[in-house]
């Protein structure tokens, strides 16, 4: 079935929807502000999202989303020590992400795209990892029925990738862009997760 959105650009100050019952989920996405300096918008939708979830209201964190949300439920959100994850990388699933209905038919091991600096650690006793790398300890994780959050960017593709490696090709070393050039490949269990929040918490 065809889905709807209601886009709110929280960053921008707008307001968040009084009645959250009136959806059937809500999902966070990236954003090049950071919460290693949270500012009074983000804690405030961090309690949104929070209250939504014991609402009973599925909530999926993406990446900036994945910080604010591990933010609220009790980790901390840092730089990362290692720098900059950005590419196509390999990720995999936990004990209790190969259980999980957010990772229905991805395998133990699979290819995403992402991009980030900052990364959430030390979770609460009731944050539990599903996924990890090599880079990244926190790839995604779950805090009850109701909220998930992954930190790569399950809804950017190869093409997307390229052009993120693009435009931040400045900043990075010269044998580092070609080496993350070919190392671009397709990911289309990102679509997947996507497609699973839809199906198995709405």
């Amino acid at each position: 079935a065809d889905q709807r959105f209601r886009v709110v650009q929280a960053d921008q100050r707008e307001r968040l929807p009084a009645r959250v019952r009136d959806y059937d989920a809500i999902l966070v996405t990236g954003s090049p502000r950071s919460m290693v300096e949270p500012e009074a918008w983000m804690l405030r939708m961090g309690e949104y999202l929070r209250d939504a979830a014991e609402q009973r209201v599925p909530v999926l964190g993406v990446c900036f989303g994945h910080q604010v949300l591990g933010h609220v439920c009790g980790g901390k959100v840092r730089r990362s020590a290692r720098g900059r994850e950005i590419g196509t990388v390999t990720c995999e699933l936990t004990a209790e992400g190969r259980e999980d209905p957010l990772f229905d038919g991805v395998p133990a091991r699979f290819d995403v795209q992402a991009t980030h600096e900052d990364v959430v650690e030390e979770g609460s006793g009731e944050m539990e990892i599903l996924a990890t790398n090599a880079h990244t300890d926190n790839q995604a994780f779950r805090v009850g029925r109701y909220i998930r959050a992954v930190q790569f960017h399950p809804e950017v593709d190869a093409a997307t990738m390229r052009a993120l490696i693009e435009s931040r090709a400045a900043q990075l070393e010269a044998a580092r862009v070609r080496a993350l050039f070919a190392g671009i490949r397709p990911t289309p269990h990102g679509t997947k997760i996507l497609e699973n929040f839809l199906h198995h918490f709405t």
